[in-house]
């Protein structure tokens, strides 16, 4: 086994030895060293058909850790096998071989009977290493808070804001008796919500004489939204709105519609420099059947290492 190796004092040390400790012999290729899960979504409909992509990465014996966690290190040969597991759902199979290290299978669940979610432990092994991750089941929602944020990165004398979101089929906000309002605070921007059935599209409006601070907890509340595929949300959101799920539509999806012109403007009026765009707004849900359960977190999507780490 090779010596670990500080950076800061092994200063003669090439790219190619980054730090961290040695795991294993690297001359075999078909000793798995470590084993990475990933999923393509941390939660699905529970309906027998939405299916969860469960990915495992191998590392041959000999990877690397660097100092923040960052692997490196050779996949497993072609072939190795990796075996599945789970304690609930159905698997399109138990085992897979892989391909640049790279291993997949399915996963999906019927509808939930005893509760209104139920998250699944998955579990994937290769030789003696092994790897657990958890996925959420939600039966079909019938509402979803969808929270809009805007991104650190906007650090601007904001105080006006207009863009639109964009919802999928199945997803209806009703503009008069679900009105956007401030809640968990008393002063607070003017918002407005405009939803327009035809093109699936709420045009969203925040006004602040004040300006809008975007580094403090503003979540406004609108009214009726449905749901959306969930990514977890980087800073505090500032709107909150809530869509009404139709029985059959499944979990549409929302987001921020990048063809649509996005205003921003500061106190003055004059428009923001540089532009807002929609990289700079951030959308993730939380529909009504994923709450009221469980024990387990909820995994994150990630972990399968970039293309340059393989």
């Amino acid at each position: 086994m090779k010596s670990c190796y500080i950076i800061g004092f092994i200063i003669f040390l090439t790219a190619a030895a980054a730090p961290g400790c040695d795991r294993g012999d690297t001359g075999n290729p078909s000793v798995p060293g470590l084993i990475g899960l990933s999923t393509s979504k941390a939660v699905a409909l529970a309906d027998g058909k939405d299916a969860v992509i469960v990915s495992a990465y191998v590392w041959r014996a000999g990877y690397t850790v660097g100092p923040e966690g960052h692997i490196s290190g050779e996949p497993v040969m072609d072939g190795t096998k990796v075996s599945f597991s789970v304690d609930s759902g159905v698997l399109s199979a138990s085992t897979a071989t892989t391909t640049n290290g790279l291993a997949s299978v399915t996963l999906t669940h019927t509808r939930i009977t005893d509760a209104a979610n139920l998250t699944v432990l998955v579990s994937g092994s290769a030789g003696a290493v092994i790897a657990e991750r958890f996925v959420k089941f939600i039966n079909q929602p019938a509402s979803v808070d969808v929270f809009i944020g805007i991104r650190q990165s906007i650090k601007r004398n904001l105080s006006s804001l207009e863009f639109v979101l964009r919802s999928g089929a199945g997803a209806t906000f009703d503009n008069i008796t679900q009105p956007i309002a401030p809640v968990g605070f008393v002063e607070g921007p003017l918002v407005e919500g405009y939803f327009d059935i035809n093109t699936r599209s709420t045009t969203i409006r925040l006004r602040s004489v004040d300006g809008l601070n975007i580094f403090r907890s503003r979540i406004i509340k609108a009214g009726n939204l449905v749901s959306a595929i969930p990514a977890a949300p980087p800073p505090p959101p500032i709107i909150k709105a809530t869509f009404a799920v139709a029985a059959d539509a499944g979990l549409p999806a929302f987001s921020i519609d990048a063809t649509a012109p996005i205003t921003a403007t500061d106190s003055n009026g004059n428009s923001i420099s540089p532009p807002v765009t929609d990289a700079d707004l951030y959308v993730s849900v939380t529909y009504d059947t994923e709450l009221g359960e469980t024990n387990r977190p909820v995994d994150a999507v990630d972990f399968l290492p970039n293309e340059h780490d393989r």
